[in-house]
């Protein structure tokens, strides 16, 4: 009995395809280069043999390998021209491919139809054929994406066709994108334009966390020292300030009632399932007072890792869960006569661990 094997064939994407016109550009560019320095090097061989007095080389010689760097100048000028087209033929192919932010907006629109204003309407990311009622939203240029912390920013269009061309109020739009940024998702900046049958809507984002972000599979070490440093800013602020000398304002000091010094930010574990990553990083620092109890600093410690869940870390991913591991404090010893003071600093060592998914670059 035969086996019969079939072949697969891979029908590339309009950005593979956009990607090797750019590349074939490029190494257009490279060519006409390398033959404008092969003209440069004959044309200065036949002035060194000339100078020794080979009296062979013919004026057409010489006159043909002057013009020959002409030609391959005005032939590279060419080629360069083709690489910004190329470019944004390849921006605008990932846009369609990959309509990252489209689908961002549209998804948030589908959640909840009534801020937007269009509910009972249907949501279609990068459509053609936009004469039908309906919610269009649509990405013409790539989305930008920092590749160290893997935020988002790039432009999207919204266009509302209501049905019969009933009139449709923008503002109820521009109150639910605004709501995006409430919510702290994005930046969000808009401009809504009526047109016949309904509202357009241009908006540009920034700042765009992704549900999961795409990183690179090795964490930056300054992104784990900036989270560290948040996290422990982020606890000291919630213990308010307190100013020293403030019956004197020319000596008067305003600092953070509890302070904090990270002492270390590392990655503990990494677990690859496809192509997401599930990271467990690890941080240490040292929270200090002379106004709170150790079991204020403790409270508020962990609300504020309590409300890492959900968020993104930049550079790390979206935190699925955050504990703390121990929290360890010492209280100063008392001077001689303060022994029972309640102003003595309190310093607690504390150590928290969260796991974070991220999408892995490539």
């Amino acid at each position: 009995m035969s086996t019969i094997k079939t072949k697969t064939t891979h029908t590339k994407t309009a950005t593979e395809q956009a990607a090797e016109r750019l590349a074939e550009a490029r190494a257009l560019v490279d060519q006409r280069q390398a033959e404008h320095e092969q003209a440069e090097e004959t044309h200065a061989e036949l002035i060194t043999r000339l100078t020794r007095g080979d009296d062979t080389i013919s004026p057409l010689d010489l006159a043909a390998a002057h013009f020959a760097i002409e030609r391959a100048e005005l032939l590279i000028g060419a080629a360069r021209k083709g690489i910004k087209p190329a470019e944004m033929a390849l921006d605008s192919a990932q846009a369609i491919d990959s309509p990252t932010l489209a689908r961002f907006v549209a998804e948030r629109i589908e959640a909840d139809p009534f801020a937007f204003g269009c509910f009972g309407m249907s949501v279609t990311v990068n459509a053609d054929d936009r004469s039908a009622p309906g919610v269009y939203v649509n990405q013409a240029n790539a989305t930008t994406t920092n590749p160290a912390t893997g935020i988002m920013s790039g432009r999207v269009g919204i266009t509302v066709v209501t049905p019969n061309g009933n009139p449709v109020d923008g503002a109820v739009m521009l109150a639910g994108l605004s709501g995006i940024e409430a919510s702290g998702a994005a930046l969000v900046a808009t401009h809504a334009s009526p047109n016949p049958a309904g509202v357009t809507v241009d908006v540009r984002l920034t700042n765009v966390k992704p549900d999961v972000p795409t990183l690179p599979a090795e964490v930056d070490g300054k992104a784990l020292r900036d989270f560290g440093l948040d996290l422990a800013s982020d606890i000291g602020s919630r213990g308010g300030e307190v100013t020293h000398n403030a019956d004197n304002p020319l000596y008067a000091v305003t600092v953070r009632s509890i302070s904090a010094v990270l002492d270390d930010a590392t990655v503990t574990n990494q677990e690859r399932d496809g192509d997401q990553e599930r990271r467990t990083v690890r941080v240490e620092f040292t929270l200090s007072s002379r106004k709170y109890r150790a079991a204020e600093v403790n409270e508020y410690t962990r609300v504020s890792v309590g409300e890492l869940v959900g968020e993104m870390a930049a550079g790390i991913g979206r935190v699925k869960a955050a504990r703390v591991v121990s929290e360890k404090a010492t209280t100063e010893a008392g001077k001689p006569g303060q022994e029972f003071s309640n102003s003595r600093t309190v310093s607690v060592r504390v150590v928290v661990e969260v796991d974070a998914v991220a999408r892995i670059a490539g």
